[in-house]
């Protein structure tokens, strides 16, 4: 299952991580939607701190679809664009 790699692949980066990140998400826009799936966009900057050192890692942006559910809006695909990758 697809799902289930990309699983372990963020798990992976992120045990090796030593480093902090901070995930800055602007500027989400609504792209369509009705009464149970919306499209939205939003930019992200990320920022890393390493050994005292705070600098841009990079820049990109995130292409969403949300679907409601029972409970509310969940995420049923989400998509990088990084601008650089790093």
């Amino acid at each position: 299952m697809a799902d289930r790699h990309a699983i372990a692949f963020f798990g992976a980066a992120f045990a090796a991580q030593n480093d902090q990140r901070r995930h800055v998400v602007t500027n989400v826009r609504l792209l369509e939607s009705d009464d149970d799936r919306a499209r939205v966009e939003a930019y992200l900057t990320l920022i890393v701190t390493d050994g005292g050192q705070t600098t841009l890692q990079s820049a990109g942006r995130y292409d969403a679809e949300v679907v409601r559910d029972g409970t509310g809006w969940r995420f049923r695909a989400m998509t990088l664009f990084l601008d650089s990758p790093f």
